[in-house]
């Protein structure tokens, strides 16, 4: 039989897939209306590849979690909107007081806001040493996920 991390990787393949597509027409578009293109947009891959591999180490932790506890999936349904506000997807969060506290321990806010950073000011305006340790808990965060997998595999398939 396959190993269930093959199954996975291979539907975040074609995910991933789509995500390609979609970025050639907007770059279609950006060249269409003649956006300066600048030389620190090559390093934008990176920066979408950190994202999805600490997204997807969320993902598939919870979604284990939620097989084997029910009520668990439903209690993340609340806990991820509210994380969802208190990230700096929507808008960018202040540098100062609680909130900015709250955020320097916040990795995905140091990603989303790192690759923000690097699309519309360039890579000075990006903290490398930060987002270099972030990049390097995601790459742990996603072998732990990868493993716990493995580990769980026979559980995972006895109750699926």
């Amino acid at each position: 039989s396959v190993p269930l991390v093959v199954l996975i990787l291979s539907k975040n393949a074609m995910t991933f897939f789509h995500l390609i597509l979609r970025l050639v027409i907007v770059t279609a578009v950006v060249f269409y209306y003649g956006v300066e293109v600048r030389l620190d947009w090559l390093l934008l891959p990176l920066f979408f590849f950190i994202i999805t591999l600490f997204s997807f180490s969320i993902g598939v932790l919870v979604s284990f979690k939620n097989l084997l506890y029910k009520d668990y999936g439903k209690g993340m349904d609340l806990v991820l909107v509210q994380i969802f506000f208190v990230s700096s997807v929507v808008f960018p969060f202040p540098k100062t007081g609680l909130l900015g506290m709250i955020n320097k321990f916040n990795p995905f806010n140091t990603l989303v806001d790192s690759t923000r950073g690097l699309f519309y000011f360039g890579i000075e305006y990006v903290d490398m040493t930060v987002f270099g340790i972030t990049s390097l808990y995601s790459v742990i965060f996603f072998c732990v996920a990868c493993k716990t997998i493995y580990c769980g595999e026979a559980k995972i398939r006895s109750i699926i």
